[in-house]
């Protein structure tokens, strides 16, 4: 009874960390310090959880859906709340309005948005959900295995894109625009084992093995696209480069085609993919969900490294490399690129004001755009690689209660590297039955984009 009742209490502690750790897990950078919150082991695997057993997750009845870990962040490099949202003038006064209302931009208030943003921005979104985790400590080891979804979205455009957008080209003469943008979404199922070993309470060192199964994914592997005005001409010259590519059940293309006469192209879809109904209409609601959930067509794997280094009883030295792999989309896989430029430098209107005079297309106009840009389209498979995160931090401990860190993390992606620094404090709550949660973390983030 004795020996049941210390299982149960080891349960209840870590119970109560999954608990805490959906208020506290939203930013990777503080729950890198929190090492007795057992998913910090996801930041880095040479961490080694004070319970000799835990278990926990969506999928799990002890805990259930109550305190499984949740894991939302939303993230962007260049505008805040209030720059995005904010009161009106005159009759809105009291209207919540976006930059983009018709009051704010009567009162240039998108062109106040616009001067805040960076030549290029960045937000993101992640959305992932512990369907299962267990940890287990055998002397001085540490084992884990979890299986986590995921789904991760990520959009880029530079400055000039919303200049365009709202002025065009009119400001633009002279000078190339850069109106580039990209589009990221992924949704894919990660399973992963990890170990980690403690050398004499100086050193601990972890792997992480994962292993994916790609569901869904739409990326922009490249989108250059620049828009030049004569200043004298006011001709336009159009450069562009793009590669996209996706994987999505119902949607695989079988043909592409252009069509000469009328500059136009079109393709075709697997019908055997879509989700049809009995009147043979497009229905999500006849979407297999289930099929799609168990795909495993879309294989990947990638690994995590982790290091922690005790220089003194105060000072320690932390670090973690993630996410090195990649996934390999086979299942209804879609390339589509183009590359190619284009000027343009008007249209003649005057054959069209004069009467009874039939106006004649040139040919040659009518497919410039399909061979100029040369788009070809592919069904083979693609790998998609994940962007490597690194993590380098140091942390002091002022009490045995209270804690000081620094961390560094940086990430590349759309190769260029964003880092930002976090300076947080820790402090441990303890209880006579042991650790019932670490809290108390306040945040500084500085941010390189």
């Amino acid at each position: 009874m004795k020996n049941m009742k210390n299982f149960l209490t080891v349960i209840l502690n870590c119970g109560l960390i999954f608990l805490i750790t959906n208020a506290f897990s939203q930013q990777d950078n503080i729950l890198f310090f929190m090492h007795k919150i057992p998913q910090s082991n996801f930041v880095n695997p040479a961490i080694q959880n004070e319970c000799k057993f835990h278990i926990g997750g969506f999928l799990v009845p002890v805990t259930g859906q109550v305190l499984s870990a949740w894991h939302f962040n939303y993230s962007n490099s260049s505008f805040g709340y209030k720059d995005l949202f904010y009161y009106g003038k005159g009759d809105y006064a009291d209207s919540i309005i976006t930059p983009f209302h018709p009051n704010s931009l009567e009162n240039g208030g998108l062109e106040k948005f616009i001067d805040k943003l960076h030549k290029h921005n960045y937000i993101s979104i992640e959305n992932h959900l512990n369907l299962f985790n267990i940890g287990y400590k055998y002397k001085d080891y540490y084992f884990t295995f979890n299986v986590n979804e995921k789904l991760n979205f990520r959009f880029s455009f530079t400055k000039d894109f919303i200049d365009f957008a709202n002025n065009l080209n009119g400001d633009a003469c002279g000078r190339t625009l850069d109106i580039q943008y990209g589009l990221d979404l992924m949704h894919y199922r990660e399973y992963s084992l990890s170990a980690s070993k403690n050398f004499n309470g100086k050193l601990l060192l972890g792997a992480r093995y994962k292993w994916m199964f790609g569901k869904a994914d739409l990326e922009t592997r490249r989108n250059k696209m620049e828009l030049y005005t004569h200043p004298i001409s006011w001709a336009w010259q159009v450069k562009s480069d793009m590669d996209f590519r996706c994987s999505f059940p119902i949607f695989d293309i079988v043909e592409l085609q252009y069509f000469y006469e009328n500059d136009s192209m079109a393709f075709s879809l697997d019908s055997t993919k879509l989700p049809l109904n009995d009147s043979n209409e497009f229905d999500m609601s006849e979407f297999n969900y289930k099929k799609y959930m168990l795909n495993r067509k879309n294989f990947g794997t990638g690994f995590d490294i982790g290091a922690i280094i005790k220089l003194t009883d105060q000072i320690k030295i932390h670090a973690s490399l993630l996410d090195m792999g990649f996934i390999r989309w086979a299942d209804c896989s879609e390339r589509v690129t183009s590359k190619g430029s284009i000027t343009f430098r008007g249209i003649d209107l005057i054959p069209y004001l004069e009467e009874d005079v039939e106006v004649n297309h040139d040919s040659a106009t009518a497919d410039s755009l399909y061979k100029d840009f040369e788009i070809h389209e592919s069904g083979k498979p693609y790998y998609t690689w994940f962007n490597p995160k690194l993590y380098v931090g140091g942390t002091y401990q002022i009490h045995k209660l209270i804690g000081v860190g620094v961390l560094y993390r940086t990430e590349l992606y759309n190769s260029r590297i964003h880092s930002s620094i976090t300076l947080s404090g820790n402090s441990t709550i303890t209880y006579r039955n042991g650790i019932i949660c670490k809290g108390f973390v306040f945040p500084i983030l500085l941010c390189n984009r």
